[in-house]
């Protein structure tokens, strides 16, 4: 369903091989190429590889017919998808034996055109490859993310199509890159390239498309321990990545089953719409580190939103405002440090007696009692919603 490589046939059609022609082997012409070589050493046979495109002047065997008939045998055997030869070089003309004996094999045999820089022809063929399994497996991933008239048996076939053999322990994060630099877009493969490689020590592997106008990654560990060795603070490539290209990265929680990787996708996106105007310190979110934020799309659309800037903010900011002082911030940076008055007063670089008279005003003014949980809780709260809207 998804199969589009790059054959045998769509050689006839690139501008570095204008005027090339088929010889033998057109029943083959299907033959994927999944990789391009020159042939100009007398035992190639040891070193060609299955799916390859072989090119030669031929002039090893140029005076040697019986050569050339020993060795396309040779090369079937081996699995190439085709051999191209470059006459008027070396040999006026490919000898109609040999011709004769790749059709016997079912070798397509092409003549390059006499002007063929094999250089851009290797140039050439190997982005036509590459971008076709590129293609495959942005297929792959769209259907991944959707589930929809297909099965999981036939979702695993697809993945070991790509080299990818998932087991019941394998598990899959989808994760969402946000770009923190305005107008800029984040660029998908640049991130997949780095990721890959930083996450190859712990056993997983990353796919990519661009879905929905979202770049979304699929991260793909052999075990969720596999997962959780990668997110240690010492090592965490996710967060490395994103601290050098200035994002974040949304990662949905973990999916054992192929089959509800639509529904991990729906969550990730709400957990990406949920936070991403946030000014968060963590560049690598999921919905346990995103806690008490989580809450925060939901309490703008009730009263809540209103009641707790009017309980706790406005009257501050207005007492600022009118005596030039700083009491708001004090009891932003007192909730920061989660009611620690000493490492308050120490970022803040005032005396420790300062932030105690501080507070005092700060309970006076807004009638608090900050030894109850409820209130912290909402205090918390309404400075996050302010938060989030001065942002």
């Amino acid at each position: 369903m998804f199969e589009k490589k790059f054959r045998v046939k769509d050689l006839l059609s690139l501008s570095s091989l204008e005027g090339i022609k088929v010889l033998a082997g057109w029943d083959s012409l299907g033959n994927i190429i999944n990789n391009i070589n020159v042939m100009e050493v007398p035992d190639v046979e040891d070193w060609v590889q299955k799916e390859e495109f072989l090119m030669t002047t031929g002039y090893m065997y140029r005076n040697h017919s019986e050569r050339f008939l020993a060795l396309i045998p040779k090369l079937k055997e081996r699995g190439i998808a085709a051999l191209g030869i470059k006459p008027k070089r070396y040999m006026d003309e490919i000898p109609a034996e040999v011709i004769e004996c790749a059709q016997s094999y079912g070798l397509p045999l092409l003549a390059l055109p006499a002007q063929t820089t094999f250089s851009l022809v290797i140039r050439e063929t190997m982005e036509k490859i590459l971008l076709s399994d590129l293609r495959k497996e942005e297929r792959i991933v769209h259907q991944m993310l959707h589930c929809e008239g297909i099965t999981k048996e036939e979702l695993t076939d697809l993945l070991t199509s790509i080299d990818i053999r998932p087991t019941a322990d394998t598990t899959y994060h989808i994760i969402l890159p946000f770009s923190h630099e305005k107008d800029s877009f984040c660029d998908i493969s640049m991130l997949k390239q780095e990721l890959r490689a930083a996450l190859c020590d712990y056993h997983a592997k990353i796919l990519s498309t661009e879905h929905e106008t979202t770049a979304v990654l699929i991260c793909i560990s052999d075990t969720e321990s596999d997962w959780d060795a990668c997110l240690l603070p010492a090592a965490n490539p996710f967060s490395r990545t994103a601290q050098k290209h200035k994002v974040s990265f949304f990662i949905s929680e973990p999916q054992t089953n192929l089959l509800k990787l639509n529904e991990t996708y729906a969550d990730v996106k709400n957990l990406f719409f949920s936070a991403k105007t946030l000014s968060l310190p963590s560049s690598v979110i999921t919905w346990q580190t995103l806690g008490l934020y989580s809450a925060l799309p939901f309490l703008e659309k009730t009263p809540f939103h209103s009641y707790a800037i009017k309980k706790y903010i406005e009257p501050l900011a207005a007492y600022d405002s009118v005596h030039g002082t700083s009491l708001l911030d004090t009891l932003r940076v007192y909730v920061s440090f989660n009611g620690n008055m000493r490492a308050a007063a120490g970022d803040l670089y005032i005396h420790y007696n300062t932030m105690c008279y501080r507070m005092n005003l700060i309970k006076e003014t807004l009638r608090l009692d900050l030894s109850d949980i409820d209130e912290l809780t909402c205090l918390n709260l309404a400075f996050k919603l302010y938060a989030q809207a001065s942002h």
